[in-house]
């Protein structure tokens, strides 16, 4: 046997692996479908088929990056509106109106998505640490702290709640952070598992309060009997 075999695994084997890890998502997703994972969807294909964003100049990378977490965040904004809309009620969505609710995600994932992009471009990270440092962050946040709040005093059943935050905050950031992982090249520092953190709760704070205050929002509205605006 050529003594590569044993030191490079296959790529069946790096998939299966791959798989493996995603196991437990997996069966949570089946068990409370969705359309707020749709985020994590995406995250597992770019993870296993391991794309990447192709050659680009350096100068573009900070912007192509906070570009795609906003992205991202505003594609969890549209699922949990989705998830309202099915359901006929409006209740994790911003806005019961989607463009509304879009327009507040700018805010509230312009603030998150710029803070990543700062620490993402610093720091140096696994996909697996940003996964689940983004959310660990998620879960705290999530609805200014009620949904932890809510797991705590629904326990066991409160894990479930917070699985689904992690899983889709986590999901928010590695999946961006996977396309451009080959562009960045940060320090290792363990400030990297702090920084993160109060970059998310400063800028957060300060651009919600600053995008509220600019951009205030209509009344709400039945969402099915007006869905868009």
């Amino acid at each position: 046997m050529n003594r590569m075999d044993t030191i490079i695994p296959s790529p069946t084997s790096t998939f299966l692996r791959k798989l493996l890890y995603l196991s437990p998502a997996i069966w949570l997703i089946l068990l409370l479908p969705g359309w707020i994972y749709t985020i994590f969807v995406l995250f597992a294909l770019v993870w296993i088929l391991e794309l990447r964003i192709p050659h680009i100049s350096a100068r573009w990378v900070p912007i192509g990056l906070f570009a795609t977490l906003l992205f991202f965040g505003l594609l969890i904004e549209a699922s949990a509106w989705g998830d309202d809309y099915v359901a006929g009620v409006w209740s994790t969505s911003l806005h019961p109106q989607l463009l509304y609710g879009l327009l507040a995600g700018v805010g509230l994932y312009g603030a998150w998505a710029l803070a990543w992009t700062i620490a993402l471009s610093c720091y140096h990270y696994t996909v697996s640490e940003v996964f689940w440092l983004a959310g660990a962050i998620g879960i705290a946040v999530e609805q200014q702290g009620a949904v932890f709040l809510a797991g705590i005093t629904n326990m066991p059943l409160g894990l479930l709640l917070w699985a689904i935050s992690a899983l889709v905050y986590g999901a928010s950031v590695a999946l961006p952070y996977t396309l451009w992982q080959t562009h960045l090249q940060g320090s290792s520092s363990r400030l990297r598992w702090v920084i993160p953190v109060l970059l998310v709760l400063i800028i957060g704070s300060l651009v919600g309060w600053a995008w509220d205050v600019a951009i205030p929002l209509p009344d709400h509205k039945p969402i099915l009997t007006a869905p868009l605006w």
